[in-house]
């Protein structure tokens, strides 16, 4: 092999071997900063989690502390939603029934 052949040779090695090199270094950067905004996202979805169950559980102790206090009430109301959709259900299945399958 000529020596012209063996220095293109070398230098396309070269080449390369920093080319390869530099899309290394960048491919880790770019992972680096995707995990980085992947730990954070994960963390504020926690935190909000977080709040939506407390507040699920600060409204469960009131709606407990209403049917203790006020137990008549809460019976009465139960009993109007209970009529409700008891009267709003008929209505939607007889619209259901009268549909014919295509």
């Amino acid at each position: 092999m000529s020596k012209d052949m063996q220095d293109n040779l070398r230098r396309v090695r070269t080449t390369t071997v920093k080319n390869v090199k530099r899309a290394t270094s960048g491919l880790t950067k770019s992972a680096k900063q995707v995990r980085a905004r992947a730990k954070a996202a994960s963390e504020g979805a926690g935190d909000k989690l977080d709040a939506a169950k407390l507040q699920a559980d600060k409204a469960a102790m009131e709606a407990t502390r209403i049917i203790t206090e006020h137990p008549f009430a809460a019976l009465a109301a139960a009993a109007a939603v209970g009529a409700l959709a008891a009267g709003l259900l008929p209505r939607f299945m007889r619209g259901k029934r009268n549909q014919t399958p295509e």
